[in-house]
């Protein structure tokens, strides 16, 4: 094992908070560089410059990025509404639906932060991630989209859900792997009567799908969809003037392997 390795395994049992920031920035820093070099972020800017800042399709359509966001990162796929889209038919869903309170763990740059904040004025939206720049890029798409509800905060553990969590709650989880550890109904028993969606890890916590489904096949509705591979550039009109390589990765959200979600629908509130 490296040493960095070593040092990160301690620092995650002496400190997790602490040490969950650390990894998560330098994660967050490597993803920029690799965009950069890829020419991503390049392209990402002449999106901008022809299309604007705001999403142009799917259940988020006018989610406006902040100038943090679009300095720094590709947001093709989140402009054009691409991202994720194997859960459009989910989160309409929700969108329809009245929670006491949304849970965003992992909120990233905060689509779905501010997106469902926009859709839920009158509901408290909570996001939280353990990397420092995401939590900027959650604030400044906050202020872009004057959504007045929501609250940023850094690590969600289990304490948290089992001190604060509500029944009637979403709870959208994309922690990797850290699920396994955070979705525990024993822990927080108000989880069995939550709307969730959790993005799953099995790489990083192998076995994490079959855990889940254990937990909460008693309380819930289960319902599973995997990643679209390979995502065909030629859906979009916008992308008809870009390099085909070059729009395919754009298109690939930086995910060289299958992505799989579960949503799980409380039978009982």
């Amino acid at each position: 094992m490296k040493l960095r390795h070593i040092i990160r395994d301690l620092g995650m049992l002496i400190a997790p908070p602490i040490m969950s920031q650390v990894v998560a920035a330098r994660s967050q820093r490597l993803i920029i560089s690799i965009e950069a070099r890829e020419g991503l972020t390049e392209a990402s800017h002449r999106f901008v410059e022809k299309f604007g800042r705001s999403v142009l399709h799917g259940p988020f359509t006018g989610l406006t990025y902040p100038d943090m966001t679009v300095s720094q990162r590709n947001l093709i796929h989140k402009l054009l509404g691409s991202y994720e889209d194997e859960l459009h038919p989910w989160i309409e869903k929700l969108k329809a639906k009245n929670y006491r309170a949304v849970i965003n763990v992992g909120s990233a740059d905060g689509y779905y932060t501010v997106g469902l904040a926009l859709t839920k004025p009158n509901t408290p939206v909570i996001a939280f991630d353990t990397d420092p720049w995401a939590r900027r890029a959650t604030q400044a798409l906050t202020r872009e989209n004057n959504a007045r509800n929501v609250d940023i905060r850094t690590m969600c553990t289990p304490q948290w859900l089992a001190e604060n969590l509500e029944a009637r709650s979403l709870l959208l989880s994309d922690c990797e792997g850290y699920e396994g550890v955070l979705l525990d109904p024993k822990t927080a028993p108000a989880l069995l009567k939550c709307d969730i969606v959790v993005e799953l890890h099995d790489h990083a916590a192998p076995g994490v799908e079959d855990l889940m489904r254990r937990r909460f096949a008693d309380t819930h509705d289960i319902e599973s969809v995997e990643m679209e591979l390979g995502k065909s550039p030629v859906r979009f009109s916008e992308l008809a003037d870009m390099e085909p390589a070059l729009a395919q990765k754009a298109l690939s959200e930086g995910r060289g392997a299958p992505q799989s979600w579960l949503m799980m629908t409380a039978r009982e509130a």
